[in-house]
């Protein structure tokens, strides 16, 4: 006898069981782990989410500038004063590890000159 493949639990399955699981009228009890459990049928290492914070303002001049900040990360996108063109700043915090950072440009990843 031989075992066929277990079908793949999908994305969509699991918001779907997550979904009845929440508005399941039998109620809340259990449901973090009820959650961890369809998860982990998906077969994907769960990664805790991180909060991303965005903010506009304006220069002196009336500029827009749009401002990223993560766990250390900050993202500046500005008028380059220098010309029509967009200046976009990246600063991380000290001792920020480089492989928690991936910096891409128009799907192709960016590798520091130095």
């Amino acid at each position: 006898m031989t075992s066929q493949p277990v079908p793949a639990y999908s994305d969509n399955d699991a918001v779907n069981d997550i979904h009845v699981l929440l508005t399941s009228p039998l109620g809340q009890d259990g449901a973090l782990e009820a959650i961890a459990e369809i998860l982990a049928r998906t077969g994907r290492p769960m990664t805790a989410g991180r909060d991303i914070e965005v903010s506009t303002a304006e220069t002196s001049l009336g500029w827009p500038v749009v401002r990223a900040v993560s766990a250390g990360t900050a993202v500046t996108i500005r008028q380059d004063p220098a010309g029509p063109g967009l200046r976009v700043e990246i600063t991380t915090a000290p001792g920020q590890v480089d492989s928690d950072l991936a910096v891409t440009l128009d799907s192709r990843p960016l590798v520091p000159a130095w």
